[in-house]
């Protein structure tokens, strides 16, 4: 029986059987290379699209990769649509041009990103609450408010989807943790977790007391009509982790489960987890904190071999990713990128329970043969079962 998109993706998400395998492109963390974006609609036969420095969609912007059109998706046979998170009409997030060719701006939340030249994204450069001592300090940051000036913007974009096809509607946003360092700071977030638990907590609890407030009112909005949520928050380098598993017990688990349980009341059907790295040690924790489905399996992390986490973990949860961009796509040639890319298939998908995707979004240093043998081994490959 054919299924539709996103009966499909529903499915996968349960680990059910599915008609075919499928296939994600086009969130935050799933996305390819602005750049690319041109050369693969001319591939295509798809006209060209020209877009302002900074799209509406502030995400795809920071992270220098493309607003996907419908013709694409759809010509591509991709199976999941993306609701981006604007800020507020109250906010002006457009960039400052430098004289040195760089870019500035400041985001809903008061840090501050900037864009160096030749740099396709925004890197954080300034933490607002980085020398706060005390929580007194932490109460008067200027945090976000729920203003009520997206309600029509993800109303629209809902019901454009759903005038297109029943596609899986999928969200985006950062985690507790990934929410906090860029104001306090990497380095001494995880020095807090030592030297300063009880501000890092407190610091902590603000970030997950907005999560609410802007991600329930979204809720509030669309959240009946998302299929999945999908959470980032990063903990590992590719060979070892950043801080102790006791420590994300602590500070990370009871605040990620408390948001995914609110996101859950409110109509939103899967929880789904991103974290990059050599996570395998840690992927107990996110079954506990309520994850269902595991973004990217980076597999080329400590750890995370396609196999080894496949039988670890599959009869628990479902796997979305694998498709190696770092390595793989940019420097490999274009037979290796399909032989490897049909072995990441083959096992992940073994009794069913997998949405192919990317690891992290397509960089512009790809070459465009290789985006095409990686796709191709998933076509040739997705109505197969494993």
């Amino acid at each position: 029986m054919t299924m539709t998109p996103r009966e499909r993706f529903l499915a996968a998400c349960r680990r059910a059987p599915v008609d075919r395998i499928p296939f994600d492109l086009g969130g935050r963390v799933t996305d390819i290379a602005a750049t690319l974006y041109n050369p693969y609609r001319r591939h295509l036969g798809l006209p060209e699209i020209q877009r302002p420095d900074w799209p509406e969609d502030s995400h795809h912007s920071r992270l220098g990769v493309a607003t996907l059109d419908d013709d694409f998706l759809e010509l591509l046979e991709v199976d999941t649509r993306w609701i981006s998170f604007l800020p507020p009409t109250s906010h002006d997030h457009r960039f400052k041009l430098e004289p040195d060719g760089s870019a500035t701006y400041v985001d809903e939340w008061g840090a501050n990103l900037k864009r160096v030249v030749g740099q396709p994204y925004f890197n954080f450069v300034e933490q607002p609450l980085l020398k706060a001592t005390n929580i007194q300090e932490i109460n008067a940051h200027p945090w976000p408010k729920m203003d009520g000036s997206r309600d029509d913007y993800w109303g629209k974009t809902v019901e454009h989807h759903k005038s297109r096809g029943d596609y899986a509607l999928c969200f985006v946003f950062k985690g507790i943790f990934e929410q906090t360092w860029p104001l306090r700071g990497l380095e001494q977030s995880m020095k807090d977790m030592i030297k300063n638990p009880d501000l890092l907590e407190a610091l902590m609890d603000k970030v997950l007391e907005s999560q609410i407030n802007l991600y329930g009112r979204m809720a509030d909005v669309i959240g009946k009509d998302l299929d999945m949520v999908l959470i980032t928050d990063d903990y590992c380098g590719q060979q070892l982790p950043m801080f102790s598993i006791k420590n994300f017990r602590r500070f990370i688990l009871p605040r990620q489960l408390e948001m995914y349980k609110v996101l859950r009341a409110k109509g939103v059907k899967v929880s789904g987890f991103h974290s990059d790295g050599a996570v395998f040690d840690f992927i107990p924790g996110f079954i506990d904190m309520g994850m269902e489905v595991l973004n990217p399996i980076q597999i080329t992390a400590s750890g995370m071999e396609a196999e080894k986490v496949k039988e670890a973990y599959g009869s628990q949860i479902a796997f979305w990713g694998g498709m190696d961009t770092q390595d793989l796509l940019p420097n490999a040639d274009p037979e290796t990128v399909y032989s490897e890319i049909s072995k990441v298939i083959t096992t992940l998908a073994r009794n069913d329970g997998y949405i192919f995707a990317s690891i992290h979004n397509v960089q512009g240093d790809t070459p465009l043969e290789n985006l095409l043998a990686a796709f191709r081994a998933f076509k040739d490959l997705r109505d197969q079962k494993f």
